[in-house]
């Protein structure tokens, strides 16, 4: 993949005063000499913003990509961060009790899991991306069990308990999540105690 060499420079005063911004591009490659077709999936900053970072995706050239091969489409998240917003990320590993204190309406969840059968402990990488778009889950090591899918498919639909400017800040933020033994068992009204994990 070919990316201009030079830092893309944004107009912070046609900005719509949010400190953070982001947008996430779906760049889909049909040759490799031509620009991508682009798609804002999600964009939090301003028009003037969103029209450089989409014109800027447009420079991007796949080189590699052959007359014989299929198009080739990823996402790039781009983030726009006023100098004095700081950064913001989750603790590096949680428990899963600390990750679901800090889910959106959990007390309101029904589920039930057994990790006996899930090849237990392991850790699973969880990708914020919701209600903006989905989250991404994934096993983390060599070691893959499919009895963990449906676990997996049930911490994708979770979204977190946000205000708007925190979820702007968190945005395409990994925390790693450590799954011990045991069984998780939870019924609407369950109480969970808050532990923030950023």
């Amino acid at each position: 993949l070919r990316t201009p060499d030079d830092q893309l420079q944004v107009n912070a005063s046609r900005f719509d005063q949010k400190t953070v911004g982001n947008v996430m591009v779906r760049m889909t490659f049909t040759a490799p000499d031509q620009p991508p077709e682009v798609q804002a999936l999600y964009a939090s900053t301003s028009g003037n913003t969103q029209d450089a970072i989409l014109d800027r995706a447009r420079s991007y050239r796949l080189p590699c990509l052959s007359a014989e091969d299929r198009p080739m489409s990823f996402v790039q998240h781009f983030i726009y961060r006023k100098h004095d917003a700081g950064r913001a990320s989750f603790k590096d590993e949680v428990t899963l009790g600390e990750f679901l204190s800090n889910i959106k309406g959990i007390r309101q969840q029904q589920a039930e899991f057994d990790f006996n059968t899930m090849n237990c402990p392991f850790t699973v990488a969880w990708t914020l991306g919701k209600p903006a778009l989905a989250n991404r889950v994934g096993e983390i090591g060599t070691e893959r069990d499919p009895n963990r899918a449906e676990f997996l498919a049930w911490l994708g639909g979770l979204e977190m308990d946000l205000t708007p400017d925190r979820f702007e800040h968190l945005l395409g933020r990994m925390v790693k999540i450590k799954v011990a033994c045991g069984t998780l068992r939870l019924q609407p009204a369950t109480t969970a105690a808050a532990a923030p994990l950023a």
